[in-house]
């Protein structure tokens, strides 16, 4: 089945510029490790998640996101990729992580 890996930032105040490049430069990351599908949305409408940045990638099963698991654990890129987004300048700060699987086959 296939596997949907969300993961969710917020927005700092005055942001927006540094997340755009930083997440051009995720994007462009993870395809590299065999994400497929790679989509940044952001919520349309105000409330409380107006600020959020919700990054998706798609793995056609757990084979394949087990494969991109083990290239994003290996890679020497990871750990300044994670450090750029928990600096204290940071432009958006990491929400969550969501692994989802298709739960029915349309």
């Amino acid at each position: 089945m296939a596997i949907t890996l969300a993961e969710t930032y917020r927005l700092r105040p005055g942001g927006l510029q540094g997340a755009r490049e930083f997440l051009k430069e995720t994007r462009s990351f993870v395809e590299g490790l065999g994400a497929e599908n790679v989509r940044v949305l952001h919520p349309i409408g105000g409330g409380e998640r107006v600020n959020d940045i919700i990054v998706t990638m798609d793995f056609a099963d757990g084979a394949a996101f087990s494969k991109f698991r083990e290239a994003f654990l290996a890679s020497p890129d990871r750990e300044s990729m994670l450090a750029r987004v928990t600096a204290a300048d940071a432009p958006l700060d990491h929400v969550s992580s969501l692994i989802l699987n298709e739960a029915v086959s349309m």
